[in-house]
């Protein structure tokens, strides 16, 4: 299911950019940077080389690690959010709840 939450994210992003949805472009380029992100070799430990010129296989992330990395980023932007409204940021705060109600939306997919 969340390899699949993953795949319509990657999906929707060309539709969003073409509709002009900045909101929900935004979130998800940094939504699936930050699953790529989190796909990154360690190189700390043993590798296992894949094709050519010294490759190494990523991490293979589980569903709930997906799911995990979406939550987290939705609760960073909710609460990024609440400390801009202490601020007095109130129109930036709103933008973030709304980047956060997006992610809530594939979460309850």
């Amino acid at each position: 299911m969340t390899w699949q939450l993953r795949q319509t994210m990657q999906d929707q992003l060309p539709a969003a950019i073409k509709a002009g949805d900045v909101p929900r472009v935004n979130v998800l380029r940094t939504t699936l940077a930050a699953i790529d992100n989190a796909e990154a070799v360690d190189l700390s430990g043993p590798t296992t080389p894949v094709g050519l010129l010294g490759d190494v296989e990523r991490r293979r992330l589980t569903d709930e690690d997906i799911r995990a990395i979406i939550s987290g980023e939705r609760a960073e932007l909710s609460t990024t959010a609440t400390h801009l409204r202490r601020l007095g940021q109130a129109s930036r705060a709103r933008e973030l709840d709304e980047r956060a109600t997006i992610l809530g939306e594939y979460l309850s997919a």
